[in-house]
């Protein structure tokens, strides 16, 4: 039995290639499909969907990697300022988490907000200070 699903976008694969390809030879392994066109209305949504999961994985030579990551850039359609804003955003709620178990989840939620003022303040506390900050 095949443990991954092949994913697809209406009748497209969109993952599971290779899987496929073995499949074809061997029509008697039993395997399962799953689609994304909930989630992914237009080509760029499974462009970026492609990216997000392909760079994930540990089978990707360096220029392969480069590749999605600059593709996965260009689908965001937005700024290298932004991409750094982001990564540091991404950097302080795991910070954040690391120190108060659940924060990660509220504030990705938007249950609880996070001003750039407050994070900026939060990375330049003394690592022996954050867990009573």
């Amino acid at each position: 039995k095949v443990l991954s699903p092949l994913i697809v976008w209406g009748n497209i694969l969109v993952d599971g290639h290779n899987r496929y390809k073995i499949l074809q030879q061997h029509p008697e392994i039993p395997y399962t499909t799953r689609s994304i066109s909930r989630t992914c209305e237009t080509r760029e949504d499974v462009l970026a969907w492609i990216c997000k999961h392909q760079l994930g994985r540990r089978n990707l030579t360096p220029e392969q990697k480069k590749f999605l990551i600059g593709k996965q850039y260009q689908e965001n359609n937005v700024s290298p300022s932004f991409v750094i804003r982001a990564e540091q955003f991404m950097k302080t709620v795991e910070l954040m988490e690391k120190y108060c178990p659940g924060i990660q989840e509220e504030i990705l939620s938007g249950k609880l907000k996070l001003s750039q003022r407050e994070a900026t303040i939060i990375r330049g506390t003394p690592t022996e200070a954050l867990p009573t900050a």
